[in-house]
């Protein structure tokens, strides 16, 4: 079984790729902190970052994602394969997003 639920803040605004097809790329970077601590009882945090896809008929979504904001995603574990800078092949893990839960908002600078 190849599920995976992720609880995180978005690392920056949802970039929106379109297909030809009209079907469309969702992807934002998801933050997850994990807090505990040491045998000295010393506060510690460790951060992992996932890049997250949603593939969709609609891109309105994505303007609801923004950076900062908590999120709840759901979907499945998968890999992608790119050529960095330095010409070689880096293999990455991403989460096949099929639902979105918004938790947390951000406020505008506005609303105090």
């Amino acid at each position: 079984m190849n599920d995976l639920t992720l609880i995180g803040n978005i690392g920056a605004d949802a970039e929106i790729h379109k297909f030809d097809e009209g079907r469309f790329a969702i992807r934002f970077p998801l933050a997850i902190t994990e807090n505990w601590r040491d045998a000295q009882g010393q506060k510690q945090s460790k951060t992992e970052w996932f890049r997250c896809v949603r593939y969709t008929k609609s891109d309105a979504i994505a303007n609801y994602i923004k950076k900062g904001m908590k999120l709840c995603v759901k979907g499945k574990a998968s890999a992608e394969a790119y050529i960095n800078k330095e010409n070689q092949a880096v293999a990455t893990a991403v989460c096949l997003v099929s639902e979105i839960h918004f938790i947390e908002t951000i406020k505008p600078n506005n609303e105090g």
